[in-house]
């Protein structure tokens, strides 16, 4: 048989890659540029070949279950499925699923070579990398597979978290590495989850998973303090370096956020001066974790600096607000709320990231359901920015 001819444009490319006019290696079951950005490839459909990694069934279901779920597992569960497809699941990452992982090319190798490298010897890493891997091969399969990955997915995550606790006891030069890679791995693996949600929404499912979002945000800080040296020296320093220094950005911000988180500070402003004037200490002591909340929010939203960096700014909100405003969050405090939803919109600014697809717009729609009537004018603003009538058509809230 002659070899096959080279050419520029691909003749039988995939549906998504002919709409983007780029070309289609024609990778099967998915091309490769439908597994980098996030796209449900139209191979998956149609190939009868080269299926995904499971083969739907009679019985099989096409609902999605609940993100909320995710975790109920036991971590010894159906070991068969975990190891049968493990091969399959680390080829998707490395791949496809580790460039997902950042908007910095810099990061791009640590997460393909160097964070599998940990992982061989470290299996509570190994299967956080196989959970978000089941997850991204879940985000781009048919919908009567969905399922089956979202199971994967949550026994991986399952395991991963049953070797990951422990560890945290005992930072150590020898574990430091792959904590932090694990700690960073669980935010994108919590909000592929929201992500996967289906069917009737509770918002307290939302404000859960976001909660413990943030939660992990968090305990990675803690595991870069304790490990900085060791870390900074190591294989993981590019995932340390950062290309600015968090600060209020308020005055440099483009217009649009600029006015709403502007007017955002002068509520809160407001609140201070009726609290002091009522003399009513609970409030006065919540106003700095608002103020200091909103002046880390501005370094998520663009500014008129355009070499700034605000992928990571976004992603590192949590850390840089700390631990006070989740305390609020879980108490159902009205404006830790109303600020969360503010922050809903720098989330679904970077929707393309395949992981943060929808997360954005349920974070907003949920918390608008949670406010009381005084409140809801306060998050106008997001709720017109993602155009969240348009967002909300094919999901349900109770």
């Amino acid at each position: 048989m002659p070899s096959r001819q080279f050419h520029h444009k691909s003749r039988h490319g995939c549906a998504n890659c002919k709409q983007r006019k780029i070309r289609c290696g024609e990778e099967r079951p998915s091309c490769a540029n439908c597994n980098r950005l996030g796209g449900r490839c139209s191979f998956l459909e149609s190939d009868a070949s080269g299926g995904p990694l499971f083969h739907s069934s009679p019985g099989s279901s096409g609902s999605t279950p609940q993100a909320s779920a995710a975790g109920t597992h036991s971590p010894h569960e159906r070991t068969e499925d975990l190891e049968q497809y493990d091969d399959a699941l680390i080829k998707r990452w490395s791949e496809a699923t580790c460039f997902t992982m950042s908007d910095r090319w810099e990061t791009f190798r640590v997460w393909q070579v160097s964070v599998p490298a940990l992982a061989s010897d470290q299996p509570f890493l190994r299967h956080g990398l196989l959970a978000l891997a089941s997850m991204h091969v879940r985000y781009t399969s048919p919908p009567l597979l969905q399922s089956r990955y979202l199971d994967l997915a949550t026994q991986h995550q399952a395991r991963a978290l049953a070797g990951y606790i422990p560890e945290l006891r005992t930072i150590t030069p020898g574990n430091c590495h792959a904590l932090f890679a694990f700690s960073a791995l669980l935010l994108p693996i919590r909000y592929s989850f929201i992500s996967a949600m289906d069917g009737e929404i509770d918002p307290e499912d939302v404000l859960g998973e976001i909660t413990s979002v943030f939660d992990y945000v968090i305990g990675a800080t803690v595991i870069a303090s304790r490990g900085a040296g060791w870390l900074r020296a190591g294989v993981l320093r590019p995932l340390m370096d950062r290309t600015t220094d968090p600060g209020d950005m308020l005055l440099y911000l483009v217009k649009e956020p600029q006015d709403a988180l502007r007017s955002l500070m002068a509520y809160v402003e407001h609140l201070a001066r009726e609290a002091e004037a009522n003399n009513n200490s609970e409030i006065l002591a919540k106003i700095p974790i608002y103020v200091r909340s909103i002046g880390m929010l501005t370094n998520a939203f663009p500014s008129e600096d355009a070499e700034r960096r605000i992928f990571d700014d976004m992603i590192g909100w949590p850390h840089f607000v700390g631990g006070d405003l989740v305390r609020l969050l879980r108490e159902r405090d009205q404006m830790a709320l109303v600020v969360l939803a503010h922050y809903g919109v720098a989330l679904h600014a970077f929707n393309g990231f395949w992981w943060l697809d929808k997360v954005g717009a349920r974070l907003i729609q949920a918390i608008s359901r949670m406010l009381r009537p005084e409140f809801l004018a306060l998050v106008q603003w997001p709720l017109n920015r993602i155009a969240v009538e348009q967002a909300s058509q094919h999901m349900y809230i109770m």
